[in-house]
């Protein structure tokens, strides 16, 4: 009985100290998305609103203020969510706004494949990034939509507050092959979009000629080695903390939302910045000619 005991408060301990660590780590993921907000908000203004590119435009506003609003849901669970119907809904909402940077992770890694790659292969190409990009939203789907159930706790004394609390049905080794799954495919989607970048920047002067100034390979290069390789260590990692059950691996999956988030905005910010400082020049040198 009192080994049962010991063990039973062991295994409580673990549960509240991952439990503190996931609330920190959710707490400092909302601070950066709000510190990356209030330091880009100038670039966003000078770049975005009132410019032309409405593609890169609404990708970039949709993944912002995505971003933005599931920060502040995240906020929003310190409120009682004391009956089943509201549980769901809260949890519901902020799942599927994590699922919103995934998703246009997979759709911003097509583009780039399509805009470097020879027309050849390009839709193979693009076809094979984005659907080993979607595998993330699918299986986050499973585990927090499909194999999920909410129950609210009882209250003990009057006046007490009901809980909202999530349940996972899923074990531990198929929690853990979901992981290795997820990870691999983000991981061989961001490989390949490297990959492809690499080579085609081999070749400067196509590159050159495709995109219209030499100015937007370093750009891509640049932004691609850099973000994607950050991106792709960061699932390796998860797949790391995984696996071995470490109380760390909430760390890397609650950042990974925020961070994609970040990462897609700095790129597009990056380019439309690259685009005006080259149409700047270009009249620059036209006023010079005239």
């Amino acid at each position: 009985m009192a080994a049962s005991s010991s063990a039973y408060i062991a295994e409580l301990i673990t549960v509240l100290d991952q439990g503190t660590v996931s609330m920190y780590t959710q707490q400092a993921a909302n601070c950066l998305v709000f510190y990356e907000y209030g330091i880009t908000l100038s670039d966003e203004i000078a770049l975005v609103w009132g410019s032309g590119g409405w593609l890169s435009k609404w990708l970039f506003l949709l993944n912002r203020y995505s971003m933005l609003v599931s920060a502040l849901l995240e906020i929003l669970v310190v409120l009682p969510w004391g009956t089943i119907p509201s549980c769901v809904a809260y949890n519901v909402v902020i799942t599927l706004f994590e699922l919103i940077p995934l998703v246009l992770w997979a759709v911003f890694s097509g583009i780039r494949v399509y805009a470097v790659s020879s027309p050849g292969r390009r839709w193979y190409l693009v076809c094979l990034v984005v659907v080993l990009g979607l595998v993330p939203v699918a299986t986050n789907v499973y585990y927090n939509l499909v194999e999920t159930r909410y129950m609210i706790s009882e209250t003990e004394q009057s006046g007490d507050t009901a809980t909202c609390y999530v349940n996972e049905l899923l074990s531990t080794t198929t929690s853990n092959m979901l992981v290795v799954t997820t990870r691999s495919c983000s991981i061989a989607s961001d490989i390949l979009v490297l990959a492809v970048t690499c080579i085609a920047l081999a070749k400067p002067a196509r590159l050159g000629r495709l995109i219209g100034v030499h100015v937007f390979a370093e750009l891509l290069l640049r932004d691609g080695v850099v973000y994607f390789t950050f991106l792709l260590l960061l699932n390796v990692a998860q797949i790391g903390l995984g696996t071995t059950g470490s109380a760390y691996y909430d760390v890397c999956g609650t950042l990974l939302s925020p961070m994609t988030s970040i990462v897609i905005s700095r790129m597009l910010l990056n380019m439309r910045g690259t685009r005006r400082n080259v149409e700047s020049e270009d009249s620059s040198a036209l006023l010079v000619a005239i």
